[in-house]
Formats: C-alpha cells, sequence, structure tokens
C-alpha cells in the first residue's frame, strides 16, 4: 500500500516538473519579455501590445537611416539575449541573418505580397507609413507575443484590439486632414513617404532616387526639372537625415517648397504621434 502511494507521490512529481518545463523562461521566473527592435516607430508600435513589465529595446535612436545601419557588437550581444526580436523587412534589415541564436520576426512576412509597394523594381520596406497596414499587422505581432509569454497572452489580444481600434480612429483623422491636397502631386526625394502618400490619395510625379542614400545624377536632375515646370506640383518630400543636395537644387530651381519627413520615429514617440507628425509636415507645403 504504501508502495503505490509513493508511486502516485512520483508521478504526480513528474507531471508538475514537465508541465514547468514547457513554459517559457518569463513565465517561469515570473519576469516580462525582452523584445528587441531596430526603429522607434517599430518599439512605439510594439509598446501599444505589452505588459508593464515587458522591455522594449531599439537599436537606432531615430537620427540615423536605417538602411546603412550596422549594428555594433554589443547591439547584436543584446539581441541574442532578448525574448524575441521584431524587424520590419529583410531588404531593410538585412544584418538580421547574421544573429545566430536570436528568434527573428519580420513583420513583412504578415502582410500580404499584394500590399508591398515597389519602386523601380526595388521592394519598397516602409509599410508602416501606412496606419491601415499597421492594422493588418497589430494581431500577427501580439500572437508572436503569445508565443513566447502564454499567461500574458489574453493582455497582449486585448491590447491589440484596442490598438486596432484607436488605428481606425487615426486613420479616419488623417483622411479627413489630408483630404485637400487629393489628387495633387509631389516630388520625394526616395520612396519611404510612398505608403502614406498612396493610401491618402497623394500624386507622386516622380522620385529623385529609388535607393535612400543614393543621388541622381545631373542628366537625371535635367529630366526632374523640366518635368516639375510642366505640372502644378505641391512641392518636394525630402527623407529626413540623408544627404539633401540634389533636393535643394530643384527646390531653387523650380521655387517649389520642401518639406523633410523623418521616416523612423523618435525614441518615445507613440505611433499615433509619429503619423499625426508627417501629416502636419506634409500639409505644411500649403504654406511655405
Amino acid at each position: 500500500m504504501l508502495s503505490r502511494s509513493v508511486n502516485h507521490i512520483f508521478l504526480f512529481l513528474l507531471f508538475v516538473l514537465n508541465l514547468c518545463s514547457c513554459q517559457t523562461e518569463p513565465e517561469r521566473s515570473g519576469s516580462g519579455l525582452t523584445i528587441g527592435t531596430s526603429l522607434p516607430v517599430l518599439g512605439a508600435i510594439i509598446d501599444e501590445l505589452i505588459q508593464e513589465d515587458d522591455k522594449v529595446f531599439v537599436l537606432l535612436s531615430g537620427s540615423g537611416s536605417p538602411h546603412n545601419f550596422q549594428p555594433r557588437p554589443s547591439d547584436i550581444l543584446n539581441l541574442e539575449k532578448s525574448n524575441i526580436v521584431i524587424l520590419a523587412d529583410p531588404d531593410l534589415d538585412g544584418w538580421a541573418v547574421d544573429l545566430e541564436s536570436a528568434d527573428v520576426h519580420f513583420l513583412s512576412d504578415s502582410l500580404d505580397n499584394q500590399l508591398i509597394l515597389f519602386s523601380s523594381g526595388y521592394r519598397n520596406p516602409h509599410f508602416w507609413m501606412d496606419p491601415v497596414l499597421i492594422m493588418n499587422l497589430v494581431h500577427p505581432v501580439a500572437e508572436l507575443l503569445c508565443q513566447k509569454r502564454k499567461l500574458a497572452c489574453a493582455t497582449y489580444r486585448r491590447r491589440a484590439r484596442k490598438f486596432a481600434e484607436s488605428l481606425v480612429a487615426l486613420d479616419n483623422e488623417i483622411a479627413t486632414a489630408v483630404s485637400a491636397l487629393h489628387n495633387r502631386s509631389v516630388i520625394t526625394s526616395h520612396p519611404f513617404f510612398d505608403y502614406f502618400l498612396a493610401r491618402y490619395n497623394v500624386r507622386v510625379i516622380t522620385t529623385l532616387a529609388s535607393i535612400p542614400g543614393h543621388e541622381p545624377s545631373p542628366a537625371r536632375i535635367v529630366e526632374i526639372l523640366e518635368s516639375a515646370k510642366k505640372k502644378n506640383l505641391l512641392g518636394l518630400v525630402a527623407q529626413a537625415g540623408l544627404p539633401d543636395a540634389a533636393v535643394v537644387v530643384i527646390g531653387q530651381e523650380t521655387d517649389l517648397p520642401i518639406v523633410y519627413i523623418n521616416p523612423v520615429g523618435t525614441v518615445g514617440q507613440t505611433y499615433a504621434e509619429f503619423i499625426r507628425l508627417a501629416s502636419k509636415t506634409l500639409l505644411g507645403l500649403e504654406n511655405i
């Protein structure tokens, strides 16, 4: 009789140990997730979904360009120590292939390929400029977090629903604000703002360079000047933080106003603040 009781206790303990081993490390320790990402704007999106004891660390401060970013050894170490790394797109975050043990996920993998824009044959990774596309991504991101911390899954899903609802309101707000620019035309320095402009019906008649950091040739500048003089343009939209010599020349030659937009956000800025600032800056072309 005693032997049978000991066996029952032993089997119960094995069950408990097995249950504990199935939990992720954050669940066992009671601590939150550590989530790595590259851009402040991505950090702002993730912040909307997580619990108070989860932590997001962002690699870029907001002053640099993600296109020429290379992580430092300390960045690599921090990413590989994190529970999950959430990045934008392989074409933007190609350096992530060097991460040997990090659990890396690209947000663009959850987007329908038909929603991805292309510029001169190049895949455009700046989809976060469109609030509607972010609306489509919040639930997949919540499910990624659920896989890492099952005990917090209900919170992640609830916050994803709340964030998605706020994005519907944000989209309506921006659509109303930018409606005055419907079918107006701009020149862009790079295709960083194409998703926003396409969503809110502002036309791009030409882009100076398809790849950020590349300057157009003199022949290309002449071609753009000739095209600009034949159009009733709103102005030029340039990416902040990149060389702008060609943008300045075209602005001077055509008397077109220029605005600069930061496409990566700043640390501490919410996603709604990021999109509202971009909208306000674009609308500023009418007042310059």
